[in-house]
């Protein structure tokens, strides 16, 4: 029959297979992705001011920003589910908050996306060498693939803003930004 004074007994864990080395990487990755997030929303603040005027680009890093919020919270939910302890760190200070042009703020996210994707592949490796199946199979199917597009995609702008330039060729960027946006938020509708 189970004791009555239940209070002294200790809770039961989850904990299985789970590393505390690899728990600790989780927390700096959870930390990394708050840190974009950060990021993000100080270039979605710098081009949503009135004398930069770019509505298209400040909604995209909007959107980015809540996109590694999200990421971050998946790990928060992760560490939860598999027994681990959850810490938090200070979040820095965002290393730009202005920018030259469009260009410069999408080749600062190209870099922000490979150091992110560089921050996962050693988590992933890690978990490898402590055999955590579990884990390496969450980052591939939540977090790998998406890096790679991630820095595709912030390539493809940075690119596509170094051929056309400023002024005009930066407007009608910050136009396809703005369509962009709007047909995702259409599309999370459905």
């Amino acid at each position: 029959m189970p004791s009555e004074n239940r209070e002294f007994m200790p809770a039961v864990s989850a904990r299985q297979n789970f590393d505390a080395q690899v728990n600790v990487y989780l927390n700096h990755q959870i930390n990394n992705e708050l840190l974009a997030s950060y990021q993000y929303l100080a270039m979605s603040a710098y081009f949503g001011r009135t004398d930069v005027a770019l509505a298209g680009a400040a909604a995209f890093f909007k959107n980015q920003s809540m996109e590694e919020t999200q990421h971050a919270q998946k790990l928060i939910d992760y560490v939860n589910d598999r027994g681990g302890d959850v810490e938090f760190y200070g979040v820095k200070k965002p290393v730009s908050i202005e920018w030259p042009s469009l260009m410069h703020a999408f080749l600062d996210a190209v870099e922000l996306e490979k150091f992110n994707n560089k921050s996962l592949l050693e988590l992933h490796k890690i978990a490898g060498e402590k055999n955590d199946p579990d884990l390496t199979n969450f980052l591939e199917e939540h977090y790998l693939r998406e890096q790679v597009i991630e820095i595709q995609q912030m390539t493809r702008r940075a690119n596509q803003l170094k051929r056309v330039g400023a002024g005009v060729g930066e407007h009608i960027i910050d136009q396809e930004l703005a369509k962009e946006i709007r047909k995702m938020a259409k599309n999370n509708e459905h």
